[in-house]
């Protein structure tokens, strides 16, 4: 039940891996999470794969949580009847697919109204994943007259990027809709929500979950500047944040990133909600059993910045080497804990909270990290219905791992995203908790010695943690 990585591993499923030999494999070498990317694949594929993870779990007797990623407006190039060759100076018109061609221009459908209103002369448009850019000339109703600035060959449905622009509509379409309550219906354990750019996105999406009768945990996926300007209510709405840096490093400048990530990851913590840094986490590895060593030294680094699980997308859902993969992230991740002497974001979260705690569970948090420095105990125990007392110690990346007791199998599978919480899932019981976790610590480490249990007052009911106990075992 203890694995020997505190880092949570988030592998995306898909051709690559779709047959159960694979999916064990993944879970063997770290995946924590298999996430299922809803904007591929039909009903009936999503259906199997999330059966093959269940079955994944009763072999490997391993907890492995889903996270089932909504599409949101992807604004995509419609359907063209040849890939198109586009080279610098050349003038394009993009319309609404549908729209009637004007002759002498070069044509390029888009399926996405409205996109004439979000863009002006000047505006920059990037085509194929930022590969093609595109300079607005003037905007002619509907369409919109371009001039190539960098060009490339242009293929039918690929992504269109408009940075700087905020576009007025939801996160969350029609399909994405139907697509939560599939999901939710299906048994997926938490959501991520695509192109967030207010937190009324997420709000939305809960009032829809609600109406199903779901309570659903949600990530919110930062790929859009617009977000970064309403970051705090967006922290406050969802359950956990995954940075994006796909569509957010075509959004903003290039060189900004690092930074912007590093930011959010520290806003996250602070507030002891899980984040998730994803893409080209390890890109080379869809062709290449070995990953380059710039890719490497990002996963480490994301790590010591605090993040609390990496994610494969392409390279486990599409590439040649998905158990590899998994295998190499969960090595970075295993040195880089063992072997960092100095972690920065414990001392830049502990300085943060040590200036602005004022709730009890935070209190509680920053005596834990106090205990943890004088005792070097070998385990923290924290029981508990919401999970939150657990994610509020594990801000602070401490070297013991958090043992999560909770009788609630929803809250365990929530802790699945938290780097260092082990959570595990018990059965009700009329004994102390102190009693049950010298029994939980004797089965789970006969050499455990030294443990620290979080508590409430009423020491048999988890919830309201209020002081901390210290166990000889």
């Amino acid at each position: 039940m203890i694995e020997d990585k505190k880092t949570k591993i988030v592998a995306t499923l898909g051709p690559a891996c779709a047959n159960i030999d694979t999916v064990v494999a993944m879970a063997k070498a770290g995946m924590n999470v298999a996430r299922l990317n809803l904007a591929h694949g039909t009903p009936a594929s999503i259906v199997r794969l999330i059966g093959l993870v269940r079955r994944a779990e009763r072999h490997t007797g391993k907890m492995i949580s889903i996270l089932a990623d909504l599409p949101g407006p992807k604004m995509r190039i419609g359907k063209l009847d040849q890939a198109i060759g586009l080279k610098g100076g050349m003038t394009v018109r993009l319309a609404p697919t549908g729209s009637p061609a004007v002759d002498n221009d070069i044509n390029i459908p888009v399926d996405f109204p409205g996109i004439a209103r979000a863009v002006g002369p000047g505006s920059l448009i990037y085509l194929a994943d930022g590969f093609i850019s595109l300079k607005v000339v003037r905007v002619e109703g509907e369409s919109i007259l371009c001039t190539v600035a960098a060009g490339g060959e242009l293929s039918s449905h690929k992504g269109i990027n408009l940075p700087g622009a905020t576009l007025d509509i939801s996160s969350l379409t029609d399909k994405d809709a139907e697509l939560l309550y599939f999901a939710l219906s299906r048994g997926a354990d938490a959501l991520s929500i695509s192109f967030v750019q207010r937190a009324e996105d997420l709000h939305r999406a809960r009032a829809i979950a609600g109406e199903h009768g779901f309570s659903p945990f949600l990530f919110a996926k930062i790929e859009h500047p617009a977000a970064l300007r309403d970051i705090d209510a967006i922290l406050n709405a969802c359950d956990g944040i995954m940075v994006a840096r796909g569509d957010l490093g075509i959004e903003l400048p290039l060189e900004e990133i690092p930074l912007v990530q590093k930011d959010l990851i520290f806003r996250a913590n602070c507030i002891g909600k899980p984040v998730i840094t994803a893409t080209q986490m390890l890109e080379s590895m869809v062709d290449s059993p070995r990953p380059t060593r710039a890719e490497v030294t990002d996963v480490a680094n994301a790590i010591l910045d605090g993040t609390d699980a990496v994610m494969l997308s392409e390279e486990s859902a599409m590439g040649k080497y998905p158990v590899e993969a998994v295998a190499t992230l969960a090595k970075v991740a295993r040195y880089t804990e063992e072997h960092a002497t100095f972690i920065p974001s414990r001392e830049r979260v502990a300085d943060y909270m040590r200036d602005h705690a004022t709730t009890i569970p935070e209190i509680v948090a920053l005596s834990v990290l106090s205990a943890v420095e004088k005792l070097d105990p070998d385990y923290i125990v924290t029981p508990t219905e919401s999970g939150s007392t657990p994610r509020s110690i594990a801000k602070f990346r401490m070297k013991p791992w958090i043992v999560a007791l909770s009788r609630e199998e929803t809250t365990a599978r929530r802790l699945a995203f938290t780097s260092g919480v082990a959570p595990l899932v018990i059965k009700p019981h009329d004994t102390t908790w102190e009693i049950k976790t010298r029994e939980v610590m004797t089965e789970i480490d006969p050499t455990t010695s030294v443990v620290l249990l979080t508590q409430g007052s009423q020491g048999r009911i988890s919830g309201d943690t209020n002081r901390i106990d210290i166990i000889t075992i």
